[in-house]
Formats: C-alpha cells, sequence, structure tokens
C-alpha cells in the first residue's frame, strides 16, 4: 500500500515561468524609461520656451542676414525697432531702413563684415516703417550657416538716448569753456584797468596827503587810503574767485590752498586740507574743472550747514583723483536722500558727471554731525604725460 506524504511538494518552475517574470522586468523598465523620457521632454519644452522668450523679447534685436543684408531671421524685439511685424519682415534688406545719408557707409560695412573675421560695429541713423527716425548700434559676426552658406549673426541696440546725452554733455562742455574764457577776460580787465587804477589813486592820495598841512586833509586822506586798499584787495578776491592766476602759475594744490585760506578768513572757520603730491600733473582744462568743483562743493557745505570745521581730503593716483569734503555743525532736517535731490546737490552732481565722475553725499543720521561729498574722478594719461578728465579727451 502507497503511503503519501501529509504536503505536496512544491513544483519546480518551468520556462514560461522565467519568461513571464523577465517580461515584468523588461515592462518595469521600460515604464521608467518612458517616465524618463516623457519628463526630458518636458524639461526640453520648457528650455525651448525659454529660449523662444530670451530670444523674443531680448532687450536688443537680433537678426540672421543673407549675404545680400536681407533678414533671415528677427526677433520680436528687432521687429519692433523697424515697426513691422516678424513673418512679414522677413526677406526685406535691413539697409531699406537706414537713413540715406548713412547707405554708403552701411554698405562698405557689410562687405567689411563678410571679409573678416571677428565682431564688427557700426552706428547708423535708422528709420522706422512709421517714419520715426533714431540711432541704432549694428553689431555683426560672420557664420556659417552649414553647406557652405554664409551669413550674418547681428544684434541692434537702440543708442538714441546714450547719443542725446552725450551730445548735451558736450554742448554742457562748450558752454562751460566759452564761460571760463568770459571769466577770464573779466577777470584780466579787472586786473590791468580798475586794478592798476585803484593803485594810480592810492600814489596820488598819498602823494596828496604828504604835501598837505592840514590834520584834516590829512585824516581824510588816510581815510580814503584804507578804503583804496579795501577796494584793490576786494577787486583781487573777485579776480582770483573769476579766474585764479596761481592755478596757471603754481598749479592746484596752491590754488586750492588759497581758496581755503580765503574762505577761512571771510566766513571765520576752522579749515583743513590734506591735498596729496600733484605727480602725475593734471592738465590744465582739468585742474581748472576740479577747482571749479571745489568751489561749488565748498558753498554747497557752508550753505547747508552751520559749520565751524570743514575738512578737505583730496589724493590722486595716475588713473584716478579721490577728493573727500566735510562739514561739521548742524545739517539741519535733511537726509542724504533729501540732500542729493536738491537743487544744490543737483547741480552737484551734473557737475561731477560733466567731469565724467561720480559723486556720493552723505548726512549724519543724528542731524547733528558731518556733511560729506565723495567725489571719484576716472583719469587718463594724455599724450604729453598729463591726467585728463573724460570731457577734456572728448
Amino acid at each position: 500500500m502507497r503511503r503519501h506524504s501529509p504536503h505536496p511538494s512544491p513544483q519546480t518552475p518551468g520556462p514560461s515561468h522565467d519568461l513571464e517574470q523577465a517580461l515584468q522586468q523588461h515592462q518595469i523598465e521600460l515604464e521608467h524609461q518612458n517616465d524618463e523620457l516623457r519628463r526630458t521632454q518636458g524639461d526640453l519644452a520648457a528650455a525651448r520656451d525659454r529660449y523662444l522668450d530670451l530670444y523674443d523679447f531680448a532687450p536688443v534685436g537680433y537678426f540672421t542676414l543673407d549675404t545680400d543684408g536681407r533678414i533671415l531671421e528677427v526677433n520680436r524685439t528687432g521687429a519692433n525697432m523697424l515697426g513691422m511685424e516678424p513673418r512679414t519682415l522677413k526677406g526685406n534688406g535691413l539697409g531699406r531702413f537706414v537713413m540715406a545719408g548713412d547707405i554708403d557707409r552701411w554698405q562698405q560695412y557689410l562687405q567689411h563684415v563678410l571679409s573678416t573675421d571677428g565682431l564688427q560695429r557700426v552706428d547708423l541713423a535708422l528709420a522706422a516703417q512709421d517714419g520715426h527716425h533714431w540711432y541704432g548700434q549694428i553689431d555683426s559676426v560672420r557664420t556659417p550657416l552649414g553647406g557652405g552658406v554664409r551669413a550674418l549673426r547681428v544684434t541692434l541696440t537702440d543708442i538714441t538716448e546714450r547719443l542725446r546725452a552725450d551730445m548735451e554733455r558736450r554742448i554742457a562742455a562748450l558752454d562751460n569753456d566759452a564761460r571760463e574764457a568770459e571769466r577770464r577776460r573779466v577777470a584780466l580787465e579787472l586786473h590791468e584797468n580798475l586794478g592798476q587804477t585803484l593803485s594810480a589813486l592810492k600814489l596820488d592820495v598819498a602823494h596828496m596827503a604828504s604835501l598837505s598841512e592840514s590834520p584834516t586833509c590829512r585824516s581824510c586822506a588816510s581815510t580814503m587810503l584804507e578804503a583804496l586798499d579795501e577796494a584793490v584787495s576786494t577787486v583781487r578776491r573777485i579776480t582770483a574767485d573769476l579766474h585764479p592766476p596761481m592755478l596757471d602759475d603754481l598749479g592746484l594744490n596752491a590754488a586750492l590752498e588759497w581758496l581755503a585760506n580765503d574762505t577761512a578768513r571771510r566766513v571765520g572757520l576752522q579749515l583743513s586740507l590734506a591735498l596729496g603730491p600733484e605727480a602725475p600733473p593734471l592738465a590744465p582744462a582739468t585742474a581748472l574743472a576740479v577747482y571749479r568743483f571745489v568751489q561749488a562743493a565748498l558753498s554747497h557745505l557752508l550753505q547747508h550747514t552751520d559749520s565751524t570745521d570743514v575738512h578737505m581730503d583730496m589724493q590722486r593716483q595716475p588713473d584716478a583723483l579721490k577728493l573727500v569734503m566735510q562739514a561739521c555743525g548742524t545739517v539741519g532736517p535733511l537726509s542724504a536722500r533729501t540732500e542729493t535731490q536738491s537743487h544744490d546737490g543737483q547741480i552737484l552732481q551734473h557737475r561731477a558727471r560733466l567731469l565724467g565722475g561720480r559723486l556720493m553725499i552723505d548726512v549724519a543720521r543724528d542731524r547733528s554731525g558731518w556733511l560729506s561729498l565723495y567725489l571719484s574722478l576716472p583719469l587718463t594719461l594724455n599724450a604729453q604725460g598729463l591726467c585728463q578728465h573724460t570731457e577734456a579727451l572728448a
């Protein structure tokens, strides 16, 4: 009689079971790969959208031109600059939007870019489709498109405001030069005419006093001599304010020392100076511009503080001039922002910009301390080895 085991023995897996497990494993891997592909596709689509946004709405116009200057591709910014839709702009020559006076320059530039490696630049007067005139900076580089076809990658930047600001700066500089020439003329006339006339009157009054035996006459002559001395001193001060002769003869440091001492004597304050060496020397136009700025800044400090103490520190390197002017006193209800936006503060800021420099104004928070002016003025050596500011080079 056959004896049965109480528990059936497990069946050995067959080939079909192994195949089923392998297929299930492959299915899981394919699902993971499919999910990864979907994520990658989503990332690529998002990157493409970001690229299109960056390309279309970049702050400059992007163009692709053929060798004849016709537009193959353009972003929305470039199309807006020219006053047309991107799809209708394609196929048009970019030279169509160049003003007549610059057409020859555009053609020469186009040929130069096609025959030269590297980035090339030109500024041109342009006219949009609606007739609006503006100035554009064109930067181009030659590039292959494939199959031996050449093309140009071009960026177009609107520089109208920059050119307008540069023109205004140059006009202001010319106006300043004209005013300086007039000041020099008036100073010379005061010195040569009025100054000499007053000196001659002094000699005449002194001679009359020496010949007179009347005490009353001598007393009157003495009073007249004192008045004439004061008049001569006033003429010298006005002449120096108009155009300090020591600026040409002795340099900027000597002129600033005279200005500081004269101001301290007239106003009655303590004024300390820390003037660095004058090497390398400043060009005459730059020295005069810095002197005028210090004049205006000193007047500003005295007007806006009940100051009894003023300090000035000027140091010069070959590539920059650093000027610090501080007045200690009661500043009043001002903040650094309101002080910068005040009429006098804006004038000083404008003067600093005309020089090509940067001015910072700092007011003590407790309204009882230092009012400080910080000027940083870039300098460049000219062919004569003199330091010049930006406008002097322009």
